[in-house]
């Protein structure tokens, strides 16, 4: 499968968590900060020095999306709670 620039990557990321307020901060070209805010609420996390590439998969753009998930989520589940994915698996 063609490969996506990071930038795309990120669009995709965002709009995974809605509602959530994703912001990402590339720290190199293999590593970046991303921080999940909860606009209602004003609670986040930020999951420092993620692995990251500048040019990914889907595959790799789908592992991406489950560590920062399981990271978020033991860190602060709270924050994580509102992840419309999360409310899905409550119905």
């Amino acid at each position: 499968m063609a490969k996506m620039p990071l930038k795309v990557a990120v669009l995709h990321i965002r709009q995974y968590y809605q509602p959530l307020v994703v912001n990402i901060t590339p720290l190199t070209s293999r590593t970046m900060d991303v921080t999940l805010l909860d606009p209602k609420t004003g609670e986040s996390v930020t999951l420092q020095a993620i692995p990251c590439r500048r040019m990914i998969s889907p595959a790799e753009l789908f592992q991406l999306i489950n560590l920062i998930e399981s990271q978020a989520e033991a860190r602060m589940p709270s924050v994580f709670s509102s992840h419309f994915v999360n409310k899905l698996h409550q119905l």
